[in-house]
């Protein structure tokens, strides 16, 4: 393959990675990969794919369970109120 057109296709894919990587980050709060800005190109490909697995490492990682509001009232209550609200000591 031609050089030129080679490097055009590198291009396109990573604009649709980067588009992709945006969409996905927005849906799952995440923060996407960050454009890198380096003149040796074999260190700024380095970096580009870098960014990409700490974004899909990101992407991977358990959610933290939100705690509600009724749950930290509940976990704020001295043991003689949690038993007032049926609850037991050893939920704290």
């Amino acid at each position: 393959m031609h050089p030129s057109m080679l490097a055009k296709r590198q291009q396109s894919a990573q604009v649709r990675i980067m588009e992709a990587a945006s969409a996905l980050a927005k849906k799952h709060n995440v923060n996407p990969p960050q454009p890198v800005t380096q003149r040796q190109p074999d260190m700024a490909q380095m970096l580009r794919w870098e960014g990409i697995a700490d974004f899909l490492d990101a992407l991977t990682k358990p959610a933290e369970p939100e705690t509600s509001k009724k749950q930290l009232a509940y976990i704020g209550m001295t043991a003689p109120e949690r038993k007032a609200k049926g609850g037991t000591d050893e939920q704290k």
